[in-house]
């Protein structure tokens, strides 16, 4: 059996001057059989160099070894569960009673991998790749990987290597299985984590776990050995050392400068205040009534925005097509659960082209240098479309799940309207008894958090989208991180 390549042989380097001289030379030429083999091996070597060796915890089985009981030279039986990636009846039961909207009614949730439910409904009549083990206990455990892997003809001289990977999966799947916070991504009722195309593997040697990483973690999670990178904690790891966008006190601060600035630089802009703190934060811990006894910044900014940037807003807000809003969503049991509610009746779409045209990323200059507020911190612009009755119920854009992730909570909202409304679809404020009409070129900016506690909620700019009576109504969503999103 061919070795595990830590470094590029002799051989290899000898082949690939072979083939660049082939080349440069442009005349017909063939490569021999074991030059061709090396070069084969060559496209991999950068992957395989890349992977740590890995030392099974216990005694494995693996697919390449004759197993007492289940391996990859036998067809697997279908779960004895039935389940099909999608949530089940408890799970639904348990999001209704997470969530509700204002008359008590969770109408819809859909969980990653519930698209796919008919793939895995026909998945069961495939066969499986199993691997089994003696545990600590001295008990034989066994765990499905995925559909049985198959390499095409064309690469059979490359199946010493591929068995090796194969092997080496095989180890990373039970370090996985016995990582607390992995095993729900792989274990027998959701199989999130799983290669799903007979081709999986081969691709993997063939660096597509490199050119395509997020295809090919979602296809041929175990192959590619990123189960654990499915999982956001781990693919983006918190950094406590992370700048801060605001530390205590910065949000007073930053609101203050642009009033103060109101007649100077922001002149353009006609710069209004709604709402302003008029205690300190030592009289608000104080007051009986807390933080409701004094108001939060909300300021307007009625000139905001130019007609072609708002037109140019738009067209990339189509081009990129607009989706039913959804209300939020968390992990249960490995799965992402996104909600659909009788609340939230809009559509959306994230501009993820504005950071590449002049006029998105003339409004994303603009709305930076007003904040002081790396754009890094900025998601991308999420364009919103209200038709009649629609409507977004009494919400706040504070997410707790974001607090212990990478990006930190959203610190502050820039709001934008890009068109009027004959009636209806106002933005209203209930704690500040503030309602705002759509007007075309329009924003306001508010904060999430807390001046004294930013990676707190300020539950004071709760608010909502009111129902659109008559028209149409376009805005956008600047949605600002305490650190780099």
């Amino acid at each position: 059996m061919l070795g595990p390549f830590p470094r590029a042989s002799l051989a290899l380097a000898a082949a690939a001057v072979a083939l660049t001289l082939c080349v440069a030379d442009d005349s017909s030429c063939t490569l021999s059989q074991q030059e061709q083999f090396q070069l084969d091996v060559l496209q991999v070597h950068e992957a395989m160099r890349r992977e740590r060796e890995r030392e099974p915890k216990s005694p494995t089985c693996t697919r390449n070894t004759d197993c007492s009981v289940t391996g990859s030279n036998q067809p697997a039986e279908a779960d004895s569960d039935g389940d099909d990636g999608s949530i089940t009846d408890e799970e639904r039961d348990l999001i209704a009673k997470r969530l509700k909207d204002e008359d008590g009614d969770a109408i819809e949730a859909v969980a990653d991998g519930a698209e796919d439910s008919d793939e895995d409904e026909q998945d069961d009549n495939q066969q499986f790749d199993w691997i089994t083990r003696i545990n600590e206990k001295g008990e034989e455990e066994e765990l499905r990987i995925g559909v049985r892997q198959d390499l095409s003809p064309q690469y059979e001289h490359l199946r010493p290597i591929w068995e090796e990977r194969m092997d080496k999966v095989d180890d990373y799947m039970w370090e996985s299985y016995d990582d607390p916070e992995v095993r729900p991504l792989i274990d027998s009722n959701h199989h999130q984590c799983s290669d799903r195309d007979a081709s999986c593997l081969q691709a993997a040697l063939l660096g597509d776990c490199e050119r395509l990483p997020y295809q090919m973690m979602e296809r041929c999670g175990p192959s590619c050995m990123n189960c654990d990178k499915m999982l956001y904690q781990r693919r983006c790891p918190y950094d406590k050392y992370a700048p801060e966008a605001w530390a205590p006190g910065d949000l007073d601060r930053m609101f203050s400068r642009i009033v103060a600035e109101a007649n100077g630089r922001y002149s353009d802009y006609d710069v209004t205040v709604w709402s302003q703190p008029e205690m300190t934060d030592a009289e608000i811990v104080a007051h009986p009534d807390g933080m409701f006894a004094d108001k939060p910044w909300v300021l307007s900014f009625e000139n905001l925005l130019k007609d072609d940037e708002v037109e140019r807003l738009l067209e990339l807000a189509e081009a990129d097509g607009y989706e039913r809003s959804d209300d939020g969503g968390e992990y249960i049991d490995g799965k992402l659960v996104t909600y659909y509610t009788k609340g939230r009746t809009s559509y959306n779409s994230w501009c993820a082209g504005c950071d590449n045209d002049p006029h998105g990323r003339d409004v994303l200059a603009r709305i930076e240098e007003i904040t002081d507020i790396p754009r890094t911190n900025f998601e991308l612009m999420q364009m919103l479309r209200y038709q009649k009755t629609q409507h977004y119920h009494l919400h706040h854009d504070f997410d707790h799940y974001e607090v212990p992730r990478q990006p930190g909570p959203r610190i502050a909202t820039f709001f934008l309207y890009l068109s009027d409304v004959e009636e209806g679809g106002e933005t209203h404020f209930p704690h500040l008894n503030l309602t705002f009409t759509p007007k075309r070129g329009r924003a306001l900016l508010w904060p999430n958090v807390l001046d004294f506690d930013p990676f707190s909620p300020d539950p004071r700019t709760e608010h909502q989208a009111m129902p659109v009576v008559k028209g149409i109504k376009f805005a956008a969503n600047i949605w600002a991180h305490q650190h780099d999103w």
